[in-house]
């Protein structure tokens, strides 16, 4: 039994078997490990496009304050006025209700 041990324990590498067994279980985890990641990257856009709905509003809001209350300012005019940074607008629009109200609406991507 000691001989098999010591015979085991001097062999250098591994064997066929072994390294396809390796193989399996990283396929598994990877497997299980990308659709949650892909979870998180549309879990993370939609909190990225609720915060920049709220940074537009405020930039509107901002604006009207400034200037003049009755004003309906474009997404255009908030980044030449330096409300609002164009990387924070480029999917988005404003849109203005009869009753001086607004909604900040997102395109979706395709």
């Amino acid at each position: 039994m000691l001989n098999w041990i010591n015979r085991k324990m001097k062999r250098k590498g591994f064997t066929l078997i072994e390294m396809v067994i390796v193989i399996a279980i990283l396929g598994i985890l990877i497997a299980i490990a990308v659709p949650r990641l892909a979870g998180f990257r549309d879990t993370a856009q939609d909190a990225a496009d609720e915060a920049s709905i709220e940074t537009i509003t405020k930039a509107v809001e901002l604006y009207r304050a400034t200037y003049d209350e009755d004003d309906e300012p474009t997404i255009e005019q908030l980044v030449k006025d330096h409300e609002l940074l164009d990387e924070d607008a480029s999917r988005f629009e404003i849109i203005y209700n009869e009753d001086g109200t607004f909604t900040v609406g997102v395109e979706d991507e395709k």
